[in-house]
């Protein structure tokens, strides 16, 4: 099973209800998630595109391919925009499916997390029904890779990241980061293999950010988010 099948649904409702964010520990069965953070050590490396922001000076995101000789430049900018407090991002990730056929991992998670049995899953937890998936990505972050502070607009009503990076210690950043309005740290999620984080969207408040990694280790995560059409 993908799931763990020993869930308490009922009790992390409750916390998403009361706090608008639930973190469910080995939400994913211990032997899949370890097969699946291996077949990502494993990927085609020139399947990953790099996304970076900003474009220049042009406010929306670029992909480059992870040997482009321009990504230097496009990271100085990246750089100077984190040192600006202004939001900038820089990781490599997945682009769509490759073919109806294809059974990489990439494909197989993106049918996954789309699929009506995973979608019942969230609806559980979430509170919510007639969930549709909008949005799939699929990443890693290695050394020096991080996303500025942002809050999540006309995305959908919830996220949730899915992590499948192995034995990572807090001191090798890459932590996902909740902040109040203030920009002020409330909770940090430390990646631990087969942890699920759902968050709900509101507009403008929901402030996050992952740190810069610091390691020369890869931190994988699939970030996606989910509507209701019943709102």
């Amino acid at each position: 099973d993908f799931i763990n099948t020993n869930i308490d649904y009922d009790y992390y409702n409750k916390i998403y209800l009361e706090s608008n964010r639930v973190i469910i520990k080995n939400f994913i069965n211990y032997d899949v998630a370890k097969t699946i953070n291996k077949n990502f050590e494993n990927y085609n490396k020139n399947w990953w595109m790099y996304a970076i922001m900003p474009n220049i000076n042009i406010w929306k995101p670029l992909y480059l391919n992870i040997n482009d000789p321009s990504l230097n430049y496009h990271f100085n900018n990246c750089e100077k925009c984190l040192e600006n407090k202004s939001f900038s991002y820089r990781f490599k990730r997945q682009i769509g499916k490759h073919y109806n056929t294809c059974y990489c991992v990439t494909c197989l998670l993106n049918n996954t997390l789309s699929s009506q049995s995973f979608i019942e899953i969230l609806e559980k937890i979430s509170g919510l029904k007639a969930l549709v998936c909008n949005e799939i990505n699929i990443s890693y972050y290695s050394k020096d890779d991080f996303i500025n502070i942002h809050a999540h607009q006309n995305k959908g009503d919830f996220a949730i990241t899915l992590s499948f990076s192995d034995d990572w210690c807090g001191t090798y950043g890459g932590l996902l980061n909740f902040c109040d309005s203030n920009y002020q740290i409330i909770e940090t999620l430390i990646p631990s293999l087969g942890t699920l984080c759902m968050f709900k969207i509101i507009d403008n408040t929901s402030y996050h950010f992952v740190s810069k990694v610091n390691v020369n280790k890869n931190r994988y995560v699939i970030s996606s988010w989910y509507s209701s059409l019943y709102i």
